[in-house]
């Protein structure tokens, strides 16, 4: 199940991993506001501070330290990985739990500082937590949830300490810290749904590029890079390629019509794609030539089994708009050794048996499929 944010906005899993990638887009407000915050701890520490002081400033410095860690593990884990190998909803809870943590921190300490110090010396403190309020709004605005409990966690504890001092000038300052928070908040949650609305635009434009308009299927784009994903994953060593063609589709045109020709395709993808593994792929690869990506292939005799099915599903009649239609198919089917081929140089060896189906259904339709084993 998805993470809800703190919005009512559900987004897809992909949509989610690239809100998740733009927490490690830049550290420099994170690494200012650690800076900064060493310097306050040393500058109240030399000034005398309480103990309560000096136990946050330490242990502020060490969350500083360790999410300034933590976010260059993650990002460098995080993005040459991708989604596949590293949860993306791990990495968020990481993420958001060091730097809320840091939040807490840093409020308590302004608070404290704030009523403790002189007038004069406030100033330190208050922009202290405006800074990182306007760093997190600037730095995780994609993941609300982050960004508002960090925002809550540094800006409430000042405001409370502003009004127990109950005069006019800090009771005008606890308005404007409020004023602050809700801005905040409202600016946070425009940016996420701006954002939201971008990511899912490009989605679907890359998901269109990658489909077939007409059966839904995967498309040679999209082939190749799911086989590119494959390899540099190194997952490709005992991969298959079945290459199909549909026998007596031209005279389905004719006989019937186009329109029937494209429900023909339109089934014969549906067909496919039910008999597709979690990681298999088929893909209509231009008129009636579909190629069907067989990925973790334990033993070859499964691609053997895998192109008798696909040949017996593909064959089997069909039942469209009263009409029974029954097509042969011919098909070819390519196996890597422990060399990893090219995509184009499994597809050329598929092809070619596809040929000798063909030639083989021609002399003797009872012959199956013909299979290249590459090494």
């Amino acid at each position: 199940m998805q993470r809800r944010s703190l919005t009512s906005t559900k987004v897809s899993r992909s949509a989610h991993v690239e809100l998740v990638r733009s927490l490690f887009d830049n550290p420099t407000p994170m690494l200012i506001m650690s800076a900064l915050f060493a310097l306050t701890t040393l500058l109240v520490s030399v000034g005398g501070a309480g103990r309560d002081m000096a136990w946050l400033g330490i242990l502020g410095i060490w969350l500083s330290l360790g999410r300034a860690v933590l976010f260059y593990t993650l990002r460098r884990r995080f993005l040459q990985a991708g989604s596949r190998a590293l949860d993306a909803r791990a990495v968020e809870h990481a993420f958001g739990c060091t730097y809320v943590a840091f939040a807490v921190v840093l409020g308590l300490f302004a608070a404290i500082g704030f009523r403790s110090c002189p007038v004069q010396e406030q100033a330190i403190f208050l922009t202290l937590v405006v800074g990182y309020a306007a760093g997190v709004e600037a730095g995780t605005s994609l993941r609300p949830w982050i960004a508002c409990s960090a925002i809550l966690a540094a800006v409430l504890p000042l405001t409370i300490a502003a009004l127990a001092l109950a005069d006019a000038v800090h009771l005008l300052l606890a308005g404007v810290l409020q004023a602050l928070l809700v801005g905040g908040f409202t600016s946070v949650l425009s940016r996420y749904r701006v954002a939201i609305a971008g990511i899912e635009a490009r989605q679907m434009l890359a998901t269109m590029a990658k489909s077939d308009p007409l059966t839904k299927l995967a498309n040679r784009l999209a082939l190749q890079d799911v086989y590119q994903r494959e390899a540099d994953l190194g997952q490709l060593q005992k991969t298959a390629i079945h290459c199909l063609d549909l026998d007596g589709f031209k005279p389905v045109n004719d006989l019937h019509g186009h329109l029937i020709g494209d429900m023909l395709l339109c089934e014969v993808g549906v067909r496919l794609t039910r008999l597709a593994r979690d990681r298999d792929l088929p893909v209509r690869f231009g008129g009636d030539e579909f190629v069907y990506l067989q990925l973790g292939v334990e033993h070859w005799d499964e691609v053997d089994l895998m192109a008798r099915r696909l040949k017996k599903v593909v064959s089997e009649a069909y039942a469209l708009s009263g009409r029974h239609i029954e097509i042969g198919v011919s098909a070819g089917s390519a196996m890597s050794g422990s060399a990893v081929p090219c995509l184009q140089s499994l597809i050329e060896a598929a092809d070619e048996a596809l040929y000798r189906d063909k030639s083989l259904r021609s002399a003797r339709p009872e012959m199956a499929s013909a299979t290249v084993r590459l090494s």
